[in-house]
């Protein structure tokens, strides 16, 4: 399981890379062609198409600094991951109020073709109490 952790950790500091862009391609391209995408305010997805639905729009706006701590991880077999993160990242509105946001995110991940890609995603969303 610690082997686990330390791949999703390593997983997750490559997302956050990708989602501190704002680039939508960028993170798309981390997700399986028939990866399962489910948002927290939309319907759910299939695919690289489902990740720029959902975060092209999303990226228009001012979110930075996101990040993601592994929280579980477990590999089933040589090829496939099951993790749980929480995620956190600052969203600033047009009157320049700065919010952070966090919540959890369920993965599975798959080696394809040498490289691990997202095949499920779901995550939720809550602001940050004071």
């Amino acid at each position: 399981e610690e082997n686990a952790i330390k791949l999703l950790g390593q997983l997750n500091q490559q997302y956050d890379r990708a989602w501190n862009t704002l680039d939508a391609r960028k993170l798309a391209e981390q997700f399986a062609d028939d990866a399962i995408v489910l948002p927290p305010t939309t319907p759910a997805g299939n695919g690289q198409r489902a990740v720029l639905d959902f975060f092209e729009p999303l990226f228009k706006t001012k979110w930075s600094d996101h990040k993601t701590e592994p929280l579980t991880a477990r590999r089933v077999g040589d090829n496939v991951l099951v993790a749980a993160s929480r995620w956190n990242a600052s969203f600033t509105d047009q009157a320049g109020k700065t919010t952070r946001y966090h919540g959890d995110v369920a993965q599975t991940f798959q080696k394809i073709g040498g490289k691990w890609k997202i095949k499920l995603s779901s995550w939720n969303v809550s602001p940050d109490t004071k």
